[in-house]
């Protein structure tokens, strides 16, 4: 257990080793949740990724990408297409 203070703005600082073991670095967001009158803290990255995978799921299949090749493929070309641009 670790004690942290509030400082008047009520903002806490994380102690460093609690930062590493949750993969966090300055500037990261993260969930704060209150659990039967606990706090937790939850890293916010591996929920968004998460939640990324499940909104494009089937997204390859649909535009016809069968293969990374397929997909790499198109970024070269929409790459190509935005520097035409500028």
């Amino acid at each position: 257990m670790e004690s942290v203070i509030i400082n008047d703005r009520g903002q806490i600082t994380l102690p460093i080793f609690l930062m590493e073991k949750m993969g966090l670095t300055k500037g990261d967001e993260i969930f704060l949740i209150e659990e039967n009158g606990r706090f937790v803290l939850q890293n916010t990255e591996p929920d968004a990724l998460t939640r990324l995978q499940d909104l494009m799921e089937g997204e390859a299949e649909r535009v016809g990408w069968k293969t990374p090749e397929d997909v790499a493929d198109y970024m070269k070309k929409r790459r190509y297409e935005r520097n035409k641009q500028v």
